[in-house]
C-alpha cells in the first residue's frame, strides 16, 4: 500500500502536540501542587542526609531522566580508568 497523496511523511498528523504531557502526567502534577510537593526542592533538601554512595546512586538513576541513554560502545576500557561511579563518589566525600 502506497502512502496516501497529500500526506507528507515524518510530519506529525494527530494526537497531542510536541511538548504537551499526557492526562496522567497532568494529573500527577496537579496533586503534587495541591500538597505543595516540588520534587526538585524536596529532593535538594534530602540527599546532604544520605551516605556519599547514596548520593552517587540517586544522581546517576536522576541520569537517565535528564540525559539520553547512549549507545554501548565495544571498545574495551582503559585499565586502570576510575568508573563514572567511582569519579562522582570521590567529588562527593572531597566536598
Amino acid at each position: 500500500m502506497s502512502w496516501p497523496a497529500g500526506k507528507a511523511r515524518g510530519k506529525k498528523t494527530g494526537g497531542r502536540k510536541k511538548g504537551t504531557p499526557n492526562k496522567r502526567t497532568a494529573m500527577l502534577s496537579e496533586e503534587f501542587e495541591k500538597i505543595g510537593l516540588h520534587i526538585p526542592s524536596h529532593l535538594s533538601k534530602l540527599l546532604p542526609a544520605l551516605s556519599p554512595k547514596d548520593q552517587v546512586d540517586v544522581l546517576l538513576k536522576l541520569m537517565d531522566f535528564l540525559y539520553p541513554k547512549r549507545k554501548p560502545c565495544s571498545v574495551a576500557p582503559e585499565t586502570g580508568k576510575k568508573s563514572l561511579h567511582d569519579e562522582i563518589l570521590e567529588y562527593i566525600e572531597g566536598n
